[in-house]
Protein backbone atom coordinates (compact mmCIF):
# COMPACT_ATOMS: atom_id res chain seq x y z
CA UNK A 1 0.00 0.00 0.00
CA UNK A 2 1.70 3.10 -1.23
CA UNK A 3 -1.24 5.48 -1.52
CA UNK A 4 -4.56 6.24 0.11
CA UNK A 5 -6.26 5.05 -3.09
CA UNK A 6 -4.52 1.67 -2.61
CA UNK A 7 -6.01 1.45 0.86
CA UNK A 8 -9.50 2.36 -0.34
CA UNK A 9 -9.25 -0.29 -3.07
CA UNK A 10 -8.76 -3.01 -0.45
CA UNK A 11 -12.41 -2.67 0.63
CA UNK A 12 -14.97 -4.94 -1.06
CA UNK A 13 -16.67 -1.85 -2.50
CA UNK A 14 -16.50 1.90 -2.28
CA UNK A 15 -19.89 1.89 -0.52
CA UNK A 16 -18.49 -0.48 2.14
CA UNK A 17 -15.54 1.87 2.62
CA UNK A 18 -17.87 4.88 2.94
CA UNK A 19 -20.09 3.06 5.44
CA UNK A 20 -17.14 1.92 7.55
CA UNK A 21 -15.70 5.40 7.97
CA UNK A 22 -19.05 7.18 8.22
CA UNK A 23 -19.08 9.30 5.07
CA UNK A 24 -21.37 9.59 2.07
CA UNK A 25 -20.55 7.61 -1.07
CA UNK A 26 -19.70 10.78 -2.99
CA UNK A 27 -17.22 11.77 -0.26
CA UNK A 28 -15.54 8.38 -0.57
CA UNK A 29 -15.37 8.89 -4.34
CA UNK A 30 -13.64 12.23 -3.82
CA UNK A 31 -11.20 10.70 -1.34
CA UNK A 32 -10.23 8.07 -3.87
CA UNK A 33 -10.03 10.57 -6.74
CA UNK A 34 -7.91 12.99 -4.69
CA UNK A 35 -5.88 10.15 -3.18
CA UNK A 36 -6.44 11.67 0.24
CA UNK A 37 -8.08 10.59 3.49
CA UNK A 38 -8.38 13.30 6.13
CA UNK A 39 -6.81 12.37 9.49
CA UNK A 40 -10.15 12.80 11.29
CA UNK A 41 -11.28 9.59 9.50
CA UNK A 42 -8.21 7.50 10.28
CA UNK A 43 -9.47 5.89 13.51
CA UNK A 44 -12.70 4.76 11.85
CA UNK A 45 -10.67 3.55 8.88
CA UNK A 46 -8.40 1.42 11.07
CA UNK A 47 -11.42 0.05 12.95
CA UNK A 48 -13.17 -0.81 9.69
CA UNK A 49 -10.07 -2.55 8.39
CA UNK A 50 -9.80 -4.59 11.59
CA UNK A 51 -13.47 -5.55 11.37
CA UNK A 52 -13.01 -6.69 7.75
CA UNK A 53 -9.63 -8.31 8.50
CA UNK A 54 -7.82 -6.06 6.04
CA UNK A 55 -4.19 -6.23 7.11
CA UNK A 56 -1.70 -3.39 7.10
CA UNK A 57 -4.11 -0.52 7.71
CA UNK A 58 -2.71 1.14 10.83
CA UNK A 59 -2.37 4.70 12.06
CA UNK A 60 1.36 4.36 11.46
CA UNK A 61 0.83 3.23 7.85
CA UNK A 62 -1.55 6.12 7.20
CA UNK A 63 0.89 8.61 8.70
CA UNK A 64 3.68 7.18 6.54
CA UNK A 65 1.61 7.61 3.39
CA UNK A 66 0.68 11.15 4.39
CA UNK A 67 4.31 12.03 5.13
CA UNK A 68 5.49 10.90 1.71
CA UNK A 69 2.57 12.42 -0.16
CA UNK A 70 3.54 16.02 0.59
CA UNK A 71 1.28 19.04 0.90
CA UNK A 72 -1.83 19.20 -1.25
CA UNK A 73 -1.97 22.94 -1.58
CA UNK A 74 -2.76 24.56 -4.87
CA UNK A 75 0.22 26.61 -6.09
CA UNK A 76 -0.34 30.33 -5.88
CA UNK A 77 -0.44 32.33 -9.08
CA UNK A 78 2.01 35.14 -9.70
CA UNK A 79 -0.67 37.83 -9.27
CA UNK A 80 -1.62 36.40 -5.85
CA UNK A 81 2.04 36.41 -4.81
CA UNK A 82 2.51 40.02 -5.92
CA UNK A 83 -0.55 41.26 -4.05
CA UNK A 84 0.54 39.44 -0.88
CA UNK A 85 3.89 41.29 -0.82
Amino acid sequence: MDTFADIIDRWPSLQDFADDIGVKYVTAQLMRHRNSIAPNHWKALVSGAEMRRIEGVTLEALAEIAAHDGPKRKPRRRRELQSAA
